[in-house]
């Protein structure tokens, strides 16, 4: 059975000492090659096997803002005041057959919040549940905090190589866990994302070659598979209450009698190009055609050197512009990264990182109805009466995003930020300065970025910890009213109670507790939160 990256940006880190950060309940391939999976074992002719996993979450929002603090009821309250938190605890269970190198499979997964509120249903707008005046808390539906029920992995294929990660074919079609840079399980909750399609590659020798064709997503707090993603699925996580998971793009607007809008879109065509040689090189050349939304191009490549402190050099490259109907708008983003790393001690890594984006200007007429803020440098997009209405430009959040023109009417509006459409607002892109509540694609911001962590796995690798801090520059030459600048803390560590022994599955209880606070300057300008603290505690057995 494949092993899983239990958070991108923590295992990338850790998998450069030489230990990936795993548990064994999700099958999925790890292509990106900065986080290359451990050989798996010979899977059994049958295998029953699953994870029971419970969170508690919580979040600070804005406590040292005057304008976000609350009054007592019935004055109005800003929903930022209002802090989160949910428990939500998880059991799934997962069987699959091998037979001559045929295999079918499937995962089941039952989740609950042990709660009063433990229906989607409870946690619409407007009701008890969502609309909690301060100090009461409101559910973190990131979690989510309602109930799930879903298979979201039913699938057959073929593996040419007894373990699925040599060399020969390997084709799956069905539902499904993938771990692509940009498509990815993004498994920080009770569940991964899921893909609904078909996965097939060969390798030979260091080559391999790949492609798929994705046509429906479950996010990580759905139980449904649809032909939507983060960018164009409604409703966002919020004040709505609905646990959409992720904010969609400030130039989307749905009509506000619309609960469950969304902008229809065909999923994606993949492919790739990866080497993975002997001498320390490797990196892929990944192509995604995200229908009607937008094309990319991404790159990524690593070097190692063996020795005592075992350097290592990475590089990313990507290119990024709308296709087809562009539901999204224009996009139109560049951005290129570097990351390199050594070992101060055996077992500590000084790991630095730094991406950067161009902005993008157009000098433009606005569209009916839509006006741009001489004070706040903001668009104002109204709410449709019906449907949805999508500024033509992916624009940036919490930034300046427009200048009014000299003639009425025109401004210059700003752009260039990466659109991400299933891994939006989930922190778990390929970048190399995302952290664990944000990240330049999250925020469809351009800009430079900056992150260092140390990284600390024990000699036995039954515990490993991080301690990043990353800096966001969102300043863009529209910014005349004041610099847009934020900066993110996290500590991470996961401790594995059993014996580990690298390449073979672990069974056994695990525990990670996750801690990140964020800042944002110029928030009465440009909006979010000045001040957010976020608490991750996690218990996992598996089996």
């Amino acid at each position: 059975m494949l092993t899983k990256i239990v958070s991108a940006s923590f295992a990338v880190l850790v998998a450069a000492v030489g230990f990936p950060v795993v548990t064994q309940a999700t099958p999925g391939k790890t292509t990106v090659a900065q986080a290359a999976p451990a050989p798996k074992p010979t899977p059994p002719l049958f295998a029953v096997n699953g994870y029971f996993r419970a969170y508690d979450f919580t979040r600070q929002n804005a406590s040292n803002n005057l304008g976000f603090q609350y009054a007592p009821p019935p004055a109005k309250y800003n929903y930022n005041a209002v802090n989160q938190s949910s428990f939500e605890a998880a059991l799934s269970l997962h069987a699959g057959f091998n037979f001559g190198g045929f295999n079918i499979g499937g995962t089941y997964l039952f989740a609950d919040p042990l709660g009063t509120c433990d229906l989607l249903t409870d946690n619409f707008k407007g009701l008890p549940c969502i609309s909690r005046i301060p100090p009461n808390t409101n559910p973190d539906n990131t979690l989510p905090g309602y109930q799930l029920a879903t298979f979201y992995e039913a699938y057959a294929g073929y593996c040419e190589h007894p373990t699925c990660t040599g060399s020969g074919l390997y084709a799956r079609v069905g539902n499904q866990v993938i771990n692509t840079p940009w498509a990815n399980a993004s498994d920080s909750r009770v569940k991964p994302a899921a893909f609904q399609g078909a996965d097939v590659s060969y390798t030979w020798g260091p080559w391999t070659l790949e492609g798929m064709d994705m046509w429906a997503f479950q996010s990580r707090v759905s139980s449904f598979f649809v032909r939507d993603t983060l960018l164009t699925g409604y409703p966002p996580t919020g004040n709505t209450g609905l646990g959409g998971n992720n904010t969609l793009p400030g130039n989307v607007h749905f009509a506000s009698n619309d609960p469950f809008g969304f902008i229809p879109t065909d999923g994606f065509w993949f492919g790739r190009i990866g080497y993975s040689g002997h001498s320390g090189l490797t990196g892929d050349v990944d192509y995604y055609a995200v229908q009607n939304i937008a094309n990319m191009l991404w790159i990524d490549g690593k070097y190692a050197w063996r020795g005592f402190v075992k350097p290592f050099v990475a590089i990313q490259i990507g290119n990024e512009n709308n296709a087809g109907a562009s539901v999204l708008g224009r996009i139109d983003s560049q951005m290129y990264g570097v990351q390199a790393g050594l070992n101060i001690m055996p077992q500590v890594q000084l790991v630095a990182g730094f991406d950067d984006l161009p902005w993008h200007s157009d000098n433009v007429t606005l569209p009916t109805g839509v006006s741009c803020s001489s004070t706040t440098h903001q668009l104002h997009i109204p709410t449709p009466a019906n449907g949805y209405y999508a500024y033509p430009y992916l624009i940036p959040n919490n930034t300046s995003q427009c200048v009014p023109g000299a003639t009425p009417g025109t401004v210059t509006v700003f752009y260039g930020g990466w659109a991400s459409p299933y891994t939006d607002s989930y922190a778990t892109d390929p970048m190399f300065t995302t952290t664990m509540t944000q990240g330049v694609a999250d925020r469809h911001i351009a800009g430079p970025s900056y992150k260092e962590a140390l990284v600390f796995t024990s000699a036995d690798h039954r515990f490993a910890g991080l301690i990043s801090h990353a800096d966001y520059d969102a300043t863009n030459a529209g910014d005349t009213l004041g610099a847009e600048w934020s900066s993110e803390n996290n500590i991470d560590g996961l401790y594995y109670v059993m014996p580990v022994h690298p390449g073979q599955r672990y069974r056994g209880l695990l525990l990670r507790y996750r801690y990140g606070e964020r800042f944002f300057t110029n928030t009465k300008i440009y909006g979010g939160a000045p001040l957010f603290k976020y608490n991750r505690a996690q218990l996992e057995y598996d089996f």
